[in-house]
């Protein structure tokens, strides 16, 4: 028998959620990841912990004025 909350808290985003989270591309979100060295993340179905979550938010928010400009 499972746990919803463990179930819940294990579930990955998809890089395609959070691009549109972050009203970012999902290839610019993909880039970004690559850029933080998550090999595993190559196209907008990958799946992403929370650890790699949290690290392209911070990072977009950093580069927002780059992607703003392009």
């Amino acid at each position: 028998m499972s746990h919803p909350q463990t179930k819940e808290k294990d579930k990955k985003v998809r890089v395609f959620e959070l691009a549109k989270e972050l009203a970012l591309g999902s290839k610019d979100l993909v880039s970004l990841a690559k850029d933080l060295g998550f090999a595993g993340v190559t196209n907008q179905l990958s799946g992403l912990t929370n650890e790699q979550v949290d690290a392209l938010k911070d990072r977009a928010h950093v580069d927002a004025a780059y992607f703003a400009s392009t």
